[in-house]
């Protein structure tokens, strides 16, 4: 093979493919370049203004109604089991619950109906029963505030 260098003299040397290498070293600096540009293009798009944490995003104001809801996710979430953090916005919850071992966690989200306090919610893992226990907790003082009797 005429790509090949072959020790001469029964010296020993790798047996060395230079045409390979010079395309190898091509497609790796190809890639890098690929890469820093990725990941310019990624900053770009993620340059976002600065927000206040008592500032609403997009100058919208929350309803009383949902200021209410708020209040009553707050009051819910006191002494919710395995409860790590939650955010209200309009009438959902996003909310994260320690796993079972303590070592990872895992996210829920909870839409409300405001008026019934019915619930859907989405969760990772089906016989996780933290997220929906959490659920019936809102759903029922909502309930409370609108003044409707569980049966």
């Amino acid at each position: 093979m005429p790509d090949e260098t072959t020790p001469e003299d029964g010296e020993s040397a790798p047996v060395a493919k230079p045409r390979k290498r010079r395309v190898m070293k091509r497609v790796l600096i190809g890639i890098g370049v690929v890469a820093v540009l990725l990941i310019k293009f990624a900053k770009a798009q993620g340059v976002t203004e600065d927000v206040e944490p008592d500032e609403v995003p997009m100058g919208r104001t929350p309803t009383p109604e949902e200021l209410e809801f708020a209040e009553i996710v707050k009051a819910a979430a006191e002494g919710a089991y395995r409860l790590m953090s939650y955010s209200t916005t309009g009438f959902t919850v996003d909310a994260r619950f320690r796993s079972n071992s303590g070592r990872g966690s895992w996210n829920a989200h909870l839409r409300f109906d405001p008026e019934t306090g019915h619930f859907e919610y989405s969760q990772p893992y089906r016989s996780a029963n933290a997220a929906v226990s959490f659920g019936e907790k809102i759903g029922r003082r909502i309930r409370e505030a609108r003044g409707i009797v569980d049966d």
